[in-house]
């Protein structure tokens, strides 16, 4: 009876260690070279708990190395890794889901090198002040972020093309990348998939990218149709300053003019000017055959003519601020 006992117990106290080195209920950081090499010693591949990988200012070796974490396969809470020793962060290969990924000031990180089966979060996902990352290459597998999808203060960053496959996130904060051009990786993500947040948070908000000019891409010009969101889109450069201004470049490709017959412009085709009434005011934009805004004028109502002798021969686009869009030739 005894020797059942002492087996029983030997299973129980086996199964408990086994349980709480799998850290369920952990909020487990790392702060040293040692403790990241031994991590896969102690701890399972497939981690319960929040991991934390984080230099130490009282720490002499820093973390320079997560290689030793290769065949961590989940982390079922935060993973967060803020180390400014590291370059890459090679060792994460194996990584499939994590509860939420946070990199945040890795200021000397150039490369990712990693995360490259990653292809789900429980939460958000958050890059944000790397000063030195300029492209999101190795998440090219990424399909889907049940939180927000956080783009912030990545000074290099120049694009984000490799969320291509990205399907689902719940809210968008892309913000203060200095050398962003566009937003051409979130394209293929479903406008459905953004959750209305009953906080007073903007569900959209795309703002102080310096010189980013193109966001017109299909999940954001289906995106701002929808009346149930908030919105907050502004201090980028030209095209990108404003729900207006996206709203108005969302008309320029072929496909999405719709042309109205009832506004009447003359002549068309013309050589010089285009006179035309309306009755209320208006914001008048020309867009010439590929799509690129070449006019924005604020008119009154009334009669107005507009002088076009400047402009090359070709097909143009007139649009007013209501979307009603006309179609001119110039002669």
């Amino acid at each position: 009876m005894k020797l059942v006992s002492l087996v029983v117990l030997a299973f129980i106290l086996q199964s408990n260690y086994s349980y709480s080195q799998c850290g369920s209920g952990l909020d487990l950081t790392l702060t040293s070279q040692k403790e990241v090499d031994e991590f896969l010693l102690n701890y399972c591949k497939e981690f319960d708990g929040h991991l934390r990988i984080k230099d130490n200012s009282d720490s002499l070796i820093r973390i320079v190395d997560l290689s030793p974490l290769l065949g961590l396969k989940s982390v079922y809470g935060i993973l967060q890794i803020s180390c400014n020793s590291l370059l890459n962060l090679y060792g994460l290969d194996s990584l499939e889901s994590v509860g939420a990924l946070l990199l945040h000031s890795n200021e000397n990180l150039v490369n990712i090198s990693s995360f490259t089966k990653l292809n789900y979060t429980f939460g958000d996902f958050w890059i944000a002040g790397n000063k030195r990352l300029k492209n999101l290459t190795e998440f090219s597998n990424l399909v889907q972020v049940d939180g927000y999808l956080r783009i912030q203060y990545n000074d290099s960053l120049n694009n984000i093309d490799a969320l291509a496959k990205l399907k689902y996130a719940i809210g968008i904060l892309i913000a203060g990348n200095n050398q962003l051009l566009n937003l051409n990786g979130i394209n293929n993500i479903l406008p459905n998939s953004i959750i209305d947040n009953p906080l007073n948070t903007h569900e959209i908000n795309i703002n102080n990218n310096d010189i980013l000019s193109v966001c017109s891409n299909n999940f954001i010009c289906e995106v701002i149709k929808r009346t149930d969101l908030k919105f907050k889109i502004e201090d980028n450069n030209i095209n990108c300053n404003s729900l207006d201004e996206i709203s108005n470049n969302c008309l320029t490709s072929l496909e999405a003019f719709q042309v109205d017959k009832t506004i009447s412009i003359n002549p068309n085709p013309t050589f010089h000017q285009l006179t035309f009434e309306l009755v209320k005011p208006e914001i008048l934009y020309i867009y010439d055959s590929l799509g690129n805004l070449t006019d924005k004028i604020s008119l009154n109502s009334g009669y107005h003519e507009i002088d076009i002798s400047t402009k090359n021969q070709g097909l143009y686009f007139i649009n007013f601020s209501n979307y009603k869009v006309v179609k001119i030739m110039k002669l």
